[in-house]
């Protein structure tokens, strides 16, 4: 952090003030004694001038002069030292890991007893991350953004908890899976869940076209990687019509989005034919599969994957922050000002 001046002329201009009222204040004094020097308008003013108690008057008038001319000087230089405005200069610029991952959550009925694990699992895993863009989407008929892509990671925090808070039922936290349920179209849709998380990436792709730097819907794995960690059971309830996306389309959709699959199992058995499916989505994107049960166990695991991904730091844009720091000079002023009045209404004449 550096200090400055952002008006230094104007502690200049305050200077050469001062130096003019010292000097008019010297050419005054000595235009009124030599007035004076040659009128008399008291007789015998010889022997009231050898008097002590004459001789410490004046002694003190001129002290108190003395004491008026510092504190104008020192009253001029605190002024102006505010007015020229002292400022702290301070630079920062980021550095980020360019990887994305997208937080992909199932809330349908069946999950409710493995809800609230998993998104302490996903605390966890975030709290181990820095740099990384991450994203939160719930679903069960269909997918809902809680929030996008972000690498603010207090807004992650925070939504974690009150997703927390939401699934265990606290009071005043709403039903965040309440804009996910549609029975007439189904429940616990991975295919479509699925689908809508790995189209969180499509974001940067969708800018990159408007501003015409690369071709929609290419990918440069080593530019960002990208993450679905998917939590669930797998178990569908097909509605009217079905879902539009497979578990499987969606696991090819989001391989051609570059983006590697991690699934957090929820069912007891892994041999299910819901645990066989979700393992063989893992694997289309070269992903893998781990026990929801055991996801605190599980974190340190998908903490490797994601650091383990290419990876490339971006260095963002040097930010310059500048804030006034008056200091104690802005205490000091007012106090100034009135001993500076208060003296000079003791030694007027």
């Amino acid at each position: 952090m550096e200090h400055e001046l952002s008006q230094p002329a104007v502690l200049v201009g305050t200077a050469v003030l001062a130096v003019v009222v010292c000097a008019a204040a010297v050419v005054a004094s000595r235009r009124t004694g030599r007035s004076r020097a040659g009128t008399v308008r008291v007789a015998h003013v010889g022997r009231l001038r050898t008097l002590p108690g004459y001789r410490r008057a004046v002694a003190r008038r001129r002290a108190g002069l003395v004491v008026v001319g510092l504190l104008t000087l020192v009253t001029l230089g605190t002024a102006g030292w505010l007015a020229a405005r002292p400022t702290a200069v301070e630079s920062r610029q980021s550095h980020l890991d360019n990887r994305d991952i997208v937080l992909c959550l199932d809330v349908s009925g069946s999950m409710s007893g493995e809800d609230l694990a998993v998104v302490r699992t996903f605390r966890k895993l975030v709290s181990g991350l820095h740099g990384e863009r991450i994203g939160l989407v719930v679903f069960d008929s269909m997918p809902l953004v809680l929030f996008p892509l972000t690498d603010d990671y207090d807004l992650v925090r925070s939504s974690l908890e009150a997703t927390e808070a939401s699934i265990a039922g606290a009071e005043g936290h709403p039903d965040i899976a309440a804009g996910t349920r549609d029975m007439s179209i189904g429940g616990s849709l991975v295919g479509d869940g699925l689908t809508g998380c790995a189209e969180q990436f499509r974001g940067d792709e969708e800018l990159a076209r408007l501003e015409g730097t690369t071709d929609p819907g290419t990918v440069d794995p080593v530019e960002r990687s990208r993450v679905v960690i998917l939590a669930t059971d797998n178990k569908q309830i097909t509605g009217r019509g079905g879902q539009l996306f497979t578990v499987q389309e969606a696991a090819q959709r989001t391989a051609e989005l570059g983006a590697l699959l991690v699934v957090l199992d929820a069912n007891d058995d892994g041999s299910s034919t819901y645990s066989q499916e979700l393992a063989a989505a893992a694997q289309t994107t070269g992903g893998q599969t781990y026990p929801a049960v055991e996801g605190d166990s599980a974190v340190g695991a998908i903490t490797s994957i994601v650091k383990g991904l290419p990876s490339r730091t971006v260095v963002g844009p040097r930010v310059t922050s500048t804030f006034d720091v008056p200091g104690v000079a802005l205490d000091l002023l007012l106090p100034l000002v009135v001993g500076l009045l208060v003296a000079w209404r003791v030694v007027r004449p």
